[in-house]
């Protein structure tokens, strides 16, 4: 239901709602469903509703006093470590004062809205649009995911370059990758429409063609199949003892190259500008919010592209 509604959304209790830039009265309809959607649905939220990995989750309670002049506040933060997912909720009662509670959500991108040269900024939010739906791997478009296959290239790789060449007569190279320290490989790229595909040993002999031709010794298949299959990797095994190397990266694989993409920098720059969060470290508990802040920091550990190599 949230993908249907909104793209982004700030819920506060008892008073108008923005949702995807468009303020609501707390009598529209949109707002009741958003309600019932946070306040009944997702309030102990285990799971991301997209990806369904366990989410991470801090939460900070502290009552008042006669010096801090409240009588509760309570926020949790969730997160999901997979795909990117977030949202906070934030509560709060002073005498005198309606309760208050803030909820925000950031959710799945539409690919459909990317044009062909989309900004290097535009990355993190296909890789986490994936993340959620990994049928997304099948329906971008096929020149798309080449540039975007480029851009995971330069997320593993540090201080590399990366050209797009891929166009009719291309001479079966979609990618020019260059290492930092100088080493070439040329990189064909294929989208396939479905899952449940397997790449077999014709398309990796092209490639070999292709190596040849430009004179590299090193290339890189890239498919969105679910394997390659025997003869295909018993190919690109020979040809590593004549003295090439060619990888094979299936979907599992391009998968993993996600992992430098998925950065919850929405939520610290939500940590930055959130009145809810100036408000608990001005006002109610700026250990709590310096928490807040070290748990958007951690990040899991994730592959380099190297590691994904059988053949260097």
């Amino acid at each position: 239901m949230s993908e249907q509604l909104y793209d982004y959304c700030l819920l506060i209790e008892n008073y108008p709602t923005e949702i995807n830039g468009v303020e609501i009265g707390s009598e529209d309809s949109r707002w009741k469903k958003l309600a019932k959607l946070f306040q009944k649905e997702r309030a102990e939220l285990k799971d991301c509703p997209y990806c369904k990995t366990k989410l991470r989750m801090v939460q900070r309670e502290k009552k008042g006093s006669l010096y801090y002049k409240f009588e509760k506040f309570s926020a949790k933060l969730w997160l999901c470590a997979n795909c990117g997912y977030w949202q906070t909720y934030f509560y709060f009662f002073e005498p005198g004062e309606q309760d208050g509670g803030n909820i925000f959500e950031v959710t799945k991108p539409n690919l459909q809205l990317f044009s062909e040269d989309f900004p290097e900024e535009c990355r993190g939010d296909i890789a986490k649009a994936i993340r959620r739906n990994p049928s997304k791997w099948h329906n971008i478009d096929p020149t798309n995911f080449e540039r975007f296959a480029g851009e995971l290239f330069k997320a593993n790789f540090d201080d590399c370059e990366v050209f797009h060449v891929g166009r009719p007569a291309d001479g079966g190279v979609d990618l020019y990758f260059i290492e930092s320290g100088g080493k070439k490989w040329v990189i064909q790229v294929k989208r396939r429409a479905a899952s449940g595909y397997s790449e077999g040993v014709g398309v990796i002999r092209n490639l070999m063609g292709a190596m040849v031709d430009n004179d590299v010794l090193n290339g890189i298949f890239v498919s969105t199949c679910d394997h390659f299959t025997l003869a295909a990797k018993e190919y690109a095994r020979r040809s590593h003892v004549k003295g090439y190397a060619i990888n094979l990266l299936d979907r599992g694989k391009l998968n993993r190259m996600l992992d430098p993409l998925i950065s919850p920098d929405d939520m610290k720059t939500y940590l930055k500008t959130s009145i809810a969060m100036d408000m608990i470290r001005e006002k109610y508990c700026h250990n709590s919010f310096i928490e807040f802040q070290r748990f958007v920091n951690v990040h899991r550990t994730v592959s380099k592209g190297a590691e994904l190599f059988d053949y260097r």
